[in-house]
């Protein structure tokens, strides 16, 4: 859709995407590009203007917001194409967000989408804190999400550097991942977020006299320790977050019914203090990892 978006005086022609999928297609979320329209790839270090917003969909006023609430935003950043390494960028307040990037030399698979939320006040950029707001918020009907700008449906087919491509998350974009264009074996397949080495299908094997032979098929469609790595990492931060929570409530119980028991007090006391070391050891364990291989990420760039 070819539409027109004003940013102050500044106007300028964009492809645009919708949607009206929130509380029964009456509240709507969009992103937009200031690409050319039809266009098939971004250039390397091209600059990209975005636009998102929210609003009630006949009206095009914002969405309501719950009791003395106000509506904020942030764009959510999807680094590398990964499903799991996130940022939260340009915090704000209002309906419309506009955002600039730049796509890199290498062109690499970035996302970008916009997030708005109901709240008393912003909550900024800080993700560990932002992320459990939203999880709570999207209970309530408080949040919204634009569809994401993909930079890969915008990346034109490149030819990598296969001196760096060592293994199928190397590949910079979706195409390549497909192609399998630095012929590593096995080949990649791309799984809607993360380009990963195709399970070999095992081969029949006519098995000695009092020998069974069998392959074991993999579960979870990963080859090397990085991979393993993230998601068992994953796994662990949505574990961690829901316990944490439900024994802060829990040791809440107990100090408001404690009455005149002291130890009963101080149970709950230990019980909040032990959640609360738990999840910083958690929030911090996840940055401390992200720290890491931006650093490695660096030194190999």
């Amino acid at each position: 859709m070819l539409s027109v978006l004003y940013w102050g005086q500044e106007a300028f022609a964009t492809n645009s995407r919708e949607s009206c999928s929130f509380n029964g297609g009456t509240v709507c979320t969009n992103v937009s590009d200031d690409l050319a329209d039809g266009a098939t790839g971004i250039n390397p270090a091209q600059t990209v203007n975005l636009g998102f917003s929210v609003d009630k969909k006949d009206t095009f006023d914002p969405p309501d917001c719950n009791g003395s609430r106000q509506l904020f935003y942030a764009v959510r950043h999807y680094i590398a194409g990964s499903a799991t390494d996130y940022e939260y960028l340009s915090a704000g307040s209002g309906q419309n967000i506009q955002y600039t990037f730049n796509s890199g030399v290498d062109q690499q698979n970035n996302r970008y989408v916009g997030v708005f939320y109901c709240w008393t006040s912003s909550q900024g950029t800080d993700k560990g804190s932002l992320d459990l707001l939203l999880g709570t918020l999207g209970t309530q009907g408080q949040t919204w999400s634009s569809p994401e700008f993909n930079i890969q449906t915008r990346a034109t087919t490149i030819n990598p550097d296969c001196s760096k491509i060592t293994s199928c998350s190397n590949y910079p974009v979706q195409n390549d991942c497909t192609g399998n264009r630095c012929n590593l074996s096995p080949a990649c397949r791309w799984t809607g977020s993360v380009c990963v080495a195709t399970t070999p299908t095992p081969t029949p094997s006519t098995p000695s006299s009092g020998t069974n032979v069998f392959n074991l098929p993999n579960p979870i469609g990963v080859t090397n320790f990085q991979d393993l790595i993230n998601i068992i990492g994953v796994w662990i931060f949505n574990l961690a977050i829901p316990i944490a929570v439900i024994i802060i409530i829990y040791a809440g119980v107990l100090m408001l019914t404690a009455g005149g028991v002291p130890a009963k007090f101080q149970k709950g006391a230990k019980a909040l203090w032990y959640a609360v070391i738990g999840l910083a050891i958690v929030l911090i364990g996840k940055g401390f990892v992200t720290l890491i291989q931006s650093i490695l990420s660096l030194r190999n760039k």
